[in-house]
């Protein structure tokens, strides 16, 4: 099973239209089963537009505005994930809502193996100031009970913009909770995600020094590979890269 994840920046010069075909490209490159999305622009269908532009790969749009009424947090914020049809049968998808109207959003499959995988997608509050380390352990814990409070998965993936370091009081607590880096076990390290390059207004510019985006994965799934994703400049514009961000893809399997 594969597993991505990518910040796409919300924001309305964010040079979206020149950075839309490399996201495109790189999914088209990767085919991941799922894809968990940060910061979607949902007034212009920024998630459903990229799978409609990837008709071969099957992507279900799985958006965290869809569960949650009347209104959702942070009309900026979008959280999709993209799941292709092959990867397994859909067995819900559900929200919760958590501090700062930041949200986390589940999609749960039953492979063709009959295993069962939870595929979490969250972004979590920002900055990185003491407000910030206390609003992210909060809401790793909030993370924690919901999980505890629902059907158990065979397995669980937790992929997103956590936004702060590994060592951090929500990650000692995901650890703790079984969670487990699939990025360090397959590199032995954690990776520097932020910010990627990309020249644009209110981007800081790079390159990468802050291990912000993760991909987590607790229960019975050996690690195969991890590595960065969306990661390189247009082959015509060193200033212009997919995102803010580099994104990350997992290869699982699960036993």
């Amino acid at each position: 099973m594969r597993i991505a994840t990518l910040n796409v920046l919300y924001h309305p010069f964010s040079r979206w239209p020149e950075r839309r075909p490399l996201v495109e490209a790189g999914l088209r490159e990767l085919a991941p089963d799922v894809v968990g999305l940060q910061e979607v622009d949902r007034p212009i269908d920024q998630d459903r537009a990229l799978a409609a532009a990837l008709p071969g790969l099957g992507y279900r749009v799985f958006r965290a505005a869809e569960t949650v009424r009347p209104r959702y947090p942070r009309h900026w914020d979008g959280v999709s994930l993209l799941v292709r049809q092959v990867a397994g049968e859909l067995l819900g998808h559900d929200t919760r809502r958590l501090t700062w109207h930041r949200i986390v959003q589940r999609v749960t499959l039953r492979l063709a193996s009959g295993r069962t995988v939870a595929c979490l997608n969250t972004h979590l509050h920002y900055p990185s100031d003491r407000t910030g380390v206390v609003a992210r352990a909060n809401e790793a814990r909030a993370i924690l009970a919901w999980l505890d409070a629902s059907a158990p998965a065979d397995v669980v993936t937790l992929a997103g913009d956590l936004n702060g370091p590994p060592d951090e009081p929500y990650f000692a607590m995901l650890q703790a909770a079984g969670f487990r880096s699939a990025y360090r076990e397959a590199c032995g390290a954690h990776a520097a995600t932020f910010p990627s390059g990309l020249v644009a207004p209110t981007v800081q510019p790079g390159p990468p020094i802050e291990p912000i985006d993760h991909i987590l994965v607790r229960g019975p799934a050996r690690v195969l590979g991890c590595r960065l994703a969306w990661d390189r400049p247009s082959p015509s514009d060193a200033t212009l890269y997919p995102s803010d961000h580099l994104g990350l893809v997992a290869d699982l399997e699960i036993a």
